[in-house]
């Protein structure tokens, strides 16, 4: 026995009506999903904010680092134009201070500058991605 018009219409409305459900469901998920991703990206944004606050720190470290460096380097001039051999053993001591300050400040500069070309890199490549799922 055949199907009616109305029977196959019927049918076919009932099938329509799963889909629909189905996908009123996909897009709840896809809504969830994109929700979440943007609390990610809050966080993603909120631990760029303190990277760059202590980027402004070690910025301000560099600094300070090189005004020690040139009162430093004016007192051994001095010594040198005064053609003194010997040189002030708390001069030398502020050298030897200055040296290890220098050497972990350089440390510091070399772990930053990892994690910004590493951090910077990844917040590119995701935008791509992105880009290209668009």
């Amino acid at each position: 026995m055949s199907k009616t018009v109305h029977q196959k219409m019927h049918q076919q409305h009932v099938e329509w009506g799963k889909a629909t459900d189905t996908w009123q469901g996909d897009i709840s998920q896809w809504k969830n999903g994109l929700e979440a991703a943007l609390r990610d990206l809050d966080a993603i944004r909120e631990a760029m904010q303190d990277s760059l606050v202590a980027l402004e720190h070690h910025a301000d470290s560099v600094w300070e680092h090189q005004q020690r460096l040139k009162a430093h380097e004016a007192v051994v001039c001095e010594e040198a134009k005064a053609a003194s051999n010997q040189t002030d053993k708390a001069w030398a001591e502020t050298h030897d201070a200055e040296s290890s300050r220098h050497q972990r400040l350089g440390d510091a500069h070399e772990r930053i500058k990892r994690h910004q070309h590493g951090m910077v890199a990844e917040v590119k490549r995701l935008l791509g991605k992105m880009m290209e799922a668009i």
